[in-house]
Parts: C-alpha cells; sequence; structure tokens
C-alpha cells in the first residue's frame, strides 16, 4: 500500500499519478459490473458476487492476461 506524504510545499505538486486505478466511468468496462452494483446496492447478495475477486486464482490471471512474459509457476516465488 502507498501512503502519501503532506508536501512541505504543497504549490509545487502540479500532478499525482495513480496507475491503478480508473478517474473516469468510461474506464469501468463490464468486469466492474458486480463492484459497481454493489456500489449501488450493498446487499448481501452483491458482497457474495464480489468473493471471487478476492480469489487467488483471479488474481493471477489478472497478471497473466497483461503479462505473458511471466509463467504461472512465479507466482509462488
Amino acid at each position: 500500500m502507498m501512503k502519501l506524504r503532506q508536501s512541505a510545499t504543497p504549490e509545487k505538486v502540479t500532478v499525482i499519478i495513480n496507475q491503478t486505478g480508473n478517474a473516469y466511468e468510461a474506464g469501468l468496462l463490464e468486469a466492474w459490473n458486480p463492484i459497481k452494483a454493489y456500489w449501488e446496492e450493498p446487499s448481501e447478495e452483491n458482497r457474495k458476487n464480489l468473493r471471487m475477486l478476492l480469489a487467488f486464482e483471479t488474481t493471477c490471471s489478472q497478471y497473466y492476461a497483461r503479462h505473458s512474459d511471466i509463467s504461472p509457476q512465479q507466482n509462488q516465488l
């Protein structure tokens, strides 16, 4: 987890780059539908639909889809 420090000279900060998240709704593609449903209605059913996102296999597949140079065996290092 990255933590931000308060700058001693905040007037010099002109931009913050966040490479791990979408800052606009158009970037939330179909894969975000279960999350958006939970945002709209935080029911137990919608919470259950998010559990698969926390599975080890789901996390690994996100990396393998983007990085073809990583072998599945490397997740055990």
